[in-house]
């Protein structure tokens, strides 16, 4: 035989082995994966890319270890490299979009989980990834809906249900968020996660006597975690029960010495008792761990007072008030989003344009209330105002398709097409499956 086809022959036996030997190797690496064993992980993916640098799986995996040890450039080369190699493949790119979250890169966290999405329509798994990096960058009816697909693709996930129900607690839609949990629950009712996270639904919202029983049970399955023990001794100083307060927040303390909250609460504590120079001690310790907690800054402000330090106290509670104002403000500026939002569904564009216009003042960053009023001022026809206001949105949320497509729209509006192809294309990249964006382009 001709040596020169011979050794192509041995050339084709030996990619093959070393492609076998390369799925040997991740495969070990995938089983120290999972036990957590990250070094030893990243050894196997290494050594099965030395035998087939264009092993797709392994690239993935090393990029899973390289995000899990915090190393997001690394784990973002890692896994663009295999999309190089597999452009088509939805979970690369659901693993990317994972990646840039963890690196707080919102923008192309949702770019590369709607490709996914597009890629692979049917994975539920992909939508509720999109759904949480979508409420991160502020799109929470998005949000909200890929969360929804999620679950119409999978009706029996826990982490769904759970991933909704904290999306719905965060915007204080209180009953559908305990809707979720519960559904969460009668799926796994001794996950001590689903059971604290529960209690602190109805603890931050002020039902006490939910809250406590999920609380307890939380505790039972993890002794050990401080902030079940924060959790429940925050609720005993609410109802007067200082011995039990204190048992709950010095043990919290002595398994997290830096749990901020639990020096905070405990130095409340003991101010109630009178004892005002523990107290000082322990909301300073607070402060130095939650600079910019007010409540603290006030509780140490009023201490600081009862105990005849009263130059102290006048600047303490001075910058207590100036963050509590802060936080109101921020809170009121949610409040008039919110109101505008639904205006803006009823068709009533001035009345939202007023209480937007009122919070921006109180936060001029919010990209929300931002895309609102320019969605606001389009309604009303004042198209050059709202271009405005949507480009203060992409600066930003440089990677949101609805502010591109509206953009779009305007420019349209206009009758300035070659301004609206830009906005247009960027908005059918970003959210490939938005009929009205390729319909306008």
């Amino acid at each position: 035989m001709d040596r020169f086809f011979l050794a192509l022959i041995l050339l084709g036996f030996t990619l093959a082995a070393d492609t076998q030997v390369a799925s040997r190797y991740n495969a070990e690496g995938i089983k120290w994966l999972t036990q957590g064993r990250l070094k030893e992980a990243a050894v196997q993916f290494r050594k099965a890319l030395e035998a087939d640098p264009t092993f797709v799986e392994a690239l993935s995996n090393l990029g899973v270890v390289y995000r899990r040890q915090h190393d997001y450039s690394a784990s973002i080369a890692s896994i663009q490299k295999a999309i190089r190699l597999q452009p088509t493949d939805a979970r690369l790119h659901s693993n990317l979009g994972l990646s840039f979250q963890a690196a707080g890169n919102i923008s192309d966290a949702v770019a590369s989980l709607r490709q996914a999405a597009s890629l692979s329509p049917q994975d539920p798994s992909i939508h509720r990834n999109l759904g949480v990096v979508l409420f991160e960058s502020g799109s929470e009816a998005d949000a909200e809906a890929e969360m929804r697909t999620a679950l119409k693709l999978e009706p029996q996930s826990l982490e769904t249900h759970q991933a909704l129900g904290r999306m719905l607690g965060k915007s204080r839609r209180v009953p559908e968020a305990e809707e979720e949990y519960l559904a969460a629950l009668r799926l796994a009712p001794q996950d001590m996660v689903l059971q604290y996270e529960l209690g602190m639904l109805y603890k931050v919202n002020g039902d006490l006597e939910k809250a406590r029983p999920h609380l307890e049970s939380a505790l039972r399955v993890d002794p050990q975690n401080a902030r079940i023990r924060l959790a429940l001794g925050s609720i005993d100083l609410q109802r007067g029960d200082l011995v039990g307060a204190e048992v709950h927040l010095r043990r919290g303390l002595e398994l997290d010495p830096a749990l901020g909250e639990a020096h905070r609460d405990l130095g409340v504590l003991l101010q109630r008792q009178g004892q005002m120079d523990a107290a000082i001690r322990e909301l300073q310790r607070a402060l130095e761990l939650l600079p910019g907690d007010a409540s603290a800054q006030r509780a140490l402000g009023q201490v600081l007072a009862q105990a005849g330090r009263k130059s102290e106290a006048r600047g303490v509670l001075l910058t207590a008030q100036e963050k509590l104002s802060k936080e109101r403000n921020l809170q009121r500026a949610k409040s008039l989003n919110n109101a505008a939002s639904e205006l803006l569904q009823a068709g009533k564009a001035a009345e939202a344009a007023a209480r937007l216009e009122e919070s921006l003042l109180l936060n001029p960053e919010d990209p929300l209330a931002l895309y609102n009023y320019g969605l606001a001022l389009l309604m009303l026809d004042q198209l050059d105002k709202g271009i405005v206001q949507l480009k203060k949105v992409l600066e930003l949320r440089p990677a949101d398709p609805d502010a591109y497509y509206y953009l779009g729209r305007a420019w349209l509006a206009k009758e300035e097409f070659k301004g609206a192809i830009s906005p247009l294309q960027e908005a059918v990249r970003l959210k490939p499956e938005d009929a009205l964006a390729r319909n306008a382009l």
